[in-house]
């Protein structure tokens, strides 16, 4: 009854919320807590855990350690101390990018695809994509130009990163994602996977015709056109944008014109206006998560699953395995 009366009068939070408040969604908030101890949020009498005001402090020293660079298994030392800019950080990010290259140039994809999922376990989606993702995959050309192999390894790649995209397919997508003439495959990916992240569901045209989008796009009608931009100099009609079907009964996004975003390298180079705005990554995640449940498939089986905390029979094994 005391434990009961605490959950009463002490203000918790469920995993669910606090993934939403922080931005870490609840299967990293579960590796912090299982695998390295950084976490020990209280349990209701059914256990589902409940996190303090205390602990959602804690995960931001959390977050500011690993933004720094610090490992994720070197934090927990750091906690609760002075966020001095003088720590001495071996800079892991960098050290990622270097096991990556490896495994890529091994053709490794059994090293590369555990790389991949222990980061995704490990780091908020949004921190991994600016501080790994998107400096990787900028300085790809250039190290794959300067490979007799690069075109090779090149075109693996990209089959292996595509093979990892698990979009939502149990609900109607209100996204459509399409690439402009010239636009970097790799900008593709990052979208799609920051989307498959979000349990968002979506339909990729990729760089289909415009004659074929005509055709196709109606029957779509999604909330949101992401459309990866290419570099400026290459011919593009705006109209053709502008005429990009959006969701008839979605009038907030139609009235504002604000229902078709660029994205990508190439984005900033265009001049921004109500029907093409110009988005990084993290704004990008700011409009998904504003746009409503129209736009952003909250609904997904995948945010479900990762959003659940009733600690199925395979949570708690995981659990007394890494205690």
């Amino acid at each position: 009854m005391i434990a009961h009366d605490k959950f009463i009068h002490a203000e918790r939070f469920s995993i669910g919320e606090v993934s939403k408040m922080t931005g870490v969604n609840s299967i990293t908030l579960r590796a912090w807590q299982r695998r390295f101890g950084l976490l020990v949020p209280e349990r209701t009498p059914k256990g589902h855990r409940l996190y303090s005001q205390a602990d959602i402090e804690l995960i931001a020293q959390i977050i500011h350690w690993l933004e720094a660079g610090v490992s994720i298994s070197k934090i927990r030392p750091l906690l609760n101390t002075p966020q001095v800019s003088s720590y001495p950080l071996d800079n892991e990010w960098l050290q990622q990018q270097q096991a990556l290259l490896h495994a890529l140039s091994h053709v490794n994809a059994s090293q590369l695809h555990h790389l991949l999922d222990e980061y995704e376990a490990h780091y908020p989606w949004l921190m991994l994509q600016q501080q790994l993702f998107e400096p990787w995959l900028r300085q790809l050309p250039q190290w794959l130009a300067q490979r007799q192999d690069g075109h090779g390894l090149s075109v693996w790649l990209k089959q292996q990163l595509d093979w990892r995209l698990k979009p939502a397919i149990r609900q109607k997508p209100s996204i459509a994602v399409l690439a402009l003439p010239g636009s970097d495959d790799l900008d593709s990916w990052q979208l799609c996977w920051q989307l498959c992240q979000q349990g968002r569901a979506f339909v990729n045209f990729g760089s289909l015709p415009w004659p074929q989008i005509r055709l196709l796009a109606p029957r779509i009608t999604p909330s949101i056109w992401l459309v990866v931009a290419g570099p400026k100099h290459l011919p593009l009609d705006i109209e053709d944008l502008d005429a990009l079907p959006l969701m008839a009964n979605n009038s907030e996004l139609v009235s504002q014109q604000r229902g078709r975003y660029l994205v990508g390298q190439f984005a900033p180079l265009w001049d921004s206006s109500g029907c093409h705005q110009p988005l990084n990554w993290a704004e990008l995640s700011q409009v998904l998560a504003h746009a409503g449940a129209n736009c952003a498939g909250v609904n997904s089986t995948i945010a479900n699953a990762s959003d659940s905390d009733s600690d199925s029979d395979s949570d708690s094994n995981s659990e007394s395995l890494n205690d």
